[in-house]
Order: C-alpha cells, then structure tokens, then sequence
C-alpha cells in the first residue's frame, strides 16, 4: 500500500504562544481504513442500546486520528507510539501519555496538526459538515435552513 504524507514545519510564525519544544517538524500520514473505523468506534458513545443510537465524540475522533497519523513529532514531546502491522489494530490510543501530550498541545499546534490529518486523509466538504453543529449547517450543500 502506498502511504501518502505531509511534513508539517511549525514555527514560532504560525503557532506565536506555543511552547519551543512543540516547535518543530512533524510528518503526518495517510491512515487506512481499519484505522479509521478503529477510531470512529473507540470515539462512539452508545446512547441507546435498543435503538443503536450512538453519538461520536468528535474530540476523541480528532484525538486518535492524530495519534494514528503522527509519524514523526519533535523529540522533546516524546511521542512515542506502538504500531502494528498486518490486520491490527493501532493501539496508540491506549497509551495514556501519548494521549496527554496530544491533549496538551497549544492550540495553534493542534491546529496545524489536524488540518494535515484531515488534508492528508482526504476528508471533503462533505464529511467535515457532518460534524458541524446544525446551526452551521444550515444553508450548506443543500441543507434546508
């Protein structure tokens, strides 16, 4: 499988107030698809057993889809990760320092981080407005206001 990449160079320009070891280059990959649909099911939160209705916590989803996508982070952050090859699964997730570092980024870096996650994962208009609130749906694509 070819894996498509970004390299993410963040500076003191676009992340002003971030700390100095978050500065730095960053390589962020294309994730597969059992990535994504590992991170869509550890991001939902059963509502309704009977129903199925389910709600996905759209910060847990961002959150493992930057700590399945990192695959190179300054040193300082010490982002550490255990993939694994084959048919498993990606257990970053589960690595609870790895989770607070991310957690813990400057807002400008995490930014910059999952806008080359969604750029790198070819999310379109289409799946980001899924997302949004109904609010700021309303009189998009289509959407009745």
């Amino acid at each position: 499988m070819l894996e498509r990449e970004i390299t993410l160079e963040i500076t003191e320009k676009e992340a002003p107030f971030a700390p100095d070891d978050e500065l730095g280059t960053y390589v962020i990959r294309r994730w597969s698809w059992r990535e994504k649909q590992k991170a869509v099911l550890d991001a939902t939160r059963v509502l309704d057993e009977k129903t199925g209705l389910g709600m996905l916590e759209v910060l847990d989803y961002e959150i493992y889809q930057m700590l399945t996508c990192i695959k190179k982070a300054p040193e300082a952050l010490k982002l550490s990760f255990t993939r694994l090859s084959g048919r498993k699964a990606v257990e970053a997730t589960e690595d609870e320092e790895a989770v607070e570092a991310i957690e813990g980024l400057d807002a400008d870096v995490g930014s910059l981080i999952i806008g080359a996650c969604r750029k790198v994962n070819g999310l379109k208009e289409a799946d980001i407005r899924d997302f949004l609130q109904r609010s700021e749906q309303e009189g998009k694509a289509g959407i009745p206001g």
